[in-house]
């Protein structure tokens, strides 16, 4: 179950080395909350696939001690990308070792220290309709989120299930600490679930109020293609409602009423993707494309109104008529000859113009084509726009080409690239790739196999949707677009695009060791750079108030460089970082568990819009409720007293 906000897009460009297979190995130990060894834990590394088998397993010992093993292919990121890890025992509530501590050295170890096991909480109810007649078999879905952001989140651990017996009872299984909550979806009633007041004020057995079913309204629809034909087979996902398509394109959603909204979402091989914010209307259905939502940071509530009405679609039946994907077809030849050139690798970019007329790629990716014959390709597209094409070949000079800007989906055709032979003498640099390449020293010699990260910094959030780690709201992670380990100290990294604010990090099995940066990188160009390590500082203190509060709390590092560092309280509300990275950090203490009430509540649905686009348009501000610190290199800094502020 996972609550992603409409409008909210997210772009992986996913840049990386391509390494042989390597194993690495992250090792630690399982604790009770008492302090105590729990043996028989398991402990996974989920795929990126969540059907696949899990990238890792491991069990714990007697002592609580575990390896898990994890294999390392090209085109997988395993710095800082990698699922976050997580760890179940029976009795015990889930979980996790968050993705920016998992950072994957080949033939070498990294040790995540001890990892506590909470005893989590425990609900129970009862299921009944509206006469108040007990529902037995009805299937109650529970788990708890982990919120990245302040309206966006995924679970902590597994979502589980529970079936109400022949009274209609239930009892969940160990809810991690996390925002919790709980659903019921039957066919023939309307997506009933506990709301977090009624989780929240259950007593000290975890009792809750009944759940109550209420009959919902079926909402019916067809998918077909675009020449008018029902497709079978299709997946159609409405919020928790993924259903199929039968023989003549019709599907059902269960569990909606009057007035419903919902997110539409159908993906299907060799069509454009469908991702539509429906309402359902007395006399049928409005609906608008996700991708098109107008930005609100410039538009007062008049003019955001007119902008959705201009992408909303209004109809009396929910008719889905998928769009097949379109195609770039083009031609590769030598300048010299003309003969045709047998293509090796083809990047597609999105890209915008300055007003001086440079192109700064965005959104650029390996795109698979298709080359019936040598020199002929095609490729295909789902969004209309224009795209920079880069072509490379065996013995040629990388190439680039421009598609016309289309609004529409069509055939994009008429595209030759001339590629001029590699001289056999003379090393020649390339004029759309980017690179930065460079040397780590430590002290008077080189690091040795440490990984270097091609960094970012985190971007600007709103305060509905602040980076939020452990409940508080933060700055938020840098993100890693490619990565090498460093062999005799030298690293080379090849970067998507133009920036001027790219940054390196380099971190060994223990720490981050060294952050360069802002590096500006234009079109084409190669960056050398010589880096230099530095030593690690620390960190004690004090929560004050900690026994207030029933959960368990952590202590939360965060700085602009979009480093983040977590440590758990102890029970006497001591804490202590070790190993920190030299520089100013904001620290705060909180639980996954509390989520920061600076975060808006945007839920009210008689809230105005004006309303809204304020709160939309309202920066995040985590520095606001920080301690601020400095941490110096080699040394610790003591005696720090903060309070958990909710």
């Amino acid at each position: 179950m996972r609550f992603i906000p409409f409008g909210l897009a997210i772009n992986i460009v996913l840049f990386s080395a391509t390494y042989a297979e390597d194993v690495g190995t992250f090792t630690g130990r399982i604790l009770a909350s008492d302090g105590t060894p729990v043996k028989g834990a398991t402990i996974a590394m989920p795929n990126y696939n969540e059907d696949a088998a899990p990238l890792g397993e491991a069990t714990t010992d007697a002592k609580g001690m575990f390896t898990i093993s994890i294999e390392e292919r090209g085109g997988r990121m395993m710095q800082r990308r990698l699922p976050n890890l997580l760890i179940e025992a029976d009795g015990y509530a889930a979980t996790y070792v968050s993705s920016r501590n998992l950072t994957l050295f080949p033939h070498a170890r990294k040790h995540l220290g001890d990892i506590v096991l909470d005893v989590g909480r425990i609900y129970s109810g009862r299921v009944v309709d509206e006469t108040g007649r007990p529902i037995a078999g009805a299937v109650l879905k529970c788990g708890a989120l982990l919120h990245v952001m302040g309206h966006t989140a995924g679970n902590v651990g597994k979502e589980m299930s529970v079936t109400t017996d022949s009274g209609g009872c239930f009892q969940t299984p160990p809810i991690p600490l996390g925002t919790p909550y709980a659903y019921v979806q039957l066919d023939g009633y309307l997506l009933s679930t506990y709301d977090q007041k009624q989780l929240s004020r259950a007593d000290s057995g975890g009792h809750l109020p009944d759940l109550v079913l209420k009959p919902d309204n079926p909402i019916h629809g067809i998918v077909k293609n675009e020449l008018g034909e029902p497709m079978t087979n299709v997946d159609v996902r409405a919020s928790m409602a993924p259903v199929k398509t039968d023989r003549h394109g019709h599907f059902t959603l269960r569990g909606f009423g009057d007035g419903a909204h919902f997110q539409l979402q159908i993906s299907v091989d060799g069509y454009a993707f469908i991702n539509w914010g429906v309402d359902v209307k007395p006399d049928g259905f409005e609906h608008y494309d996700v991708g098109k939502t107008p930005d609100t940071d410039n538009l007062d509530a008049e003019a955001f109104k007119k902008a959705m009405d201009r992408i909303t679609v209004r109809a009396p039946t929910l008719e889905i008529v998928m769009q097949r994907e379109a195609q770039i077809l083009g031609r590769v030849v030598d300048a010299e000859t003309g003969d045709p050139v047998t293509i090796s690798r083809l990047v597609r970019c999105t890209f915008t113009r300055k007003k001086d007329g440079e192109i700064v790629m965005d959104g650029c990716r390996d795109s698979r084509f298709t080359q019936l014959k040598p020199g002929e390709f095609s490729l295909s597209y789902s969004y209309p726009t224009e795209y920079h094409l880069t072509i490379s070949a065996k013995g040629y000079v990388d190439a680039e080409a421009f598609t016309p800007r289309v609004d529409s989906l069509r055939q994009i055709d008429g595209i030759v690239v001339k590629m001029t032979r590699k001289s056999p003498s003379v090393d020649t640099p390339s004029k759309l790739h980017q690179q930065i390449k460079g040397v780590v020293m430590d002290g008077a010699k080189p690091l040795e196999g440490a990984r270097v990260a091609l960094w970012r910094l985190p971007g600007k959030a709103n305060s509905v949707n602040a980076y939020i780690i452990r409940g508080r709201t933060t700055v938020g992670d840098g993100h890693v677009f490619a990565s090498a380990v460093l062999k005799g100290g030298h690293f080379s990294l090849d970067v998507p695009y133009q920036h001027n604010a790219w940054y390196l990090l380099v971190e060994t099995a223990k720490r981050i060791v060294a952050l360069h940066g802002p590096i500006a990188v234009a079109k084409g160009e190669t960056k050398s750079v010589e880096l230099k390590t530095r030593a690690a500082g620390g960190v004690r203190g004090l929560v004050s108030n900690g026994s207030t509060v029933d959960v368990p709390l952590y202590a939360v590092l965060f700085s602009d460089f979009g480093i983040q560092y977590v440590t758990r309280v102890r029970a006497d509300g001591s804490f202590e970082f070790t190993d920190i990275y030299p520089g100013i950090y904001g620290l705060k203490a909180g639980s996954d568990a509390i989520l920061d009430t600076e975060i808006p509540d945007v839920s009210d649905k008689n809230m105005s819009l004006e309303d809204r686009l304020e709160i939309d348009r309202k920066p995040s501000q985590p520095w606001k409720r920080a301690t601020r610190i400095v941490v110096e290199e080699g040394r610790v800094l003591n005696g720090l007293v903060i309070d958990f502020v909710p």
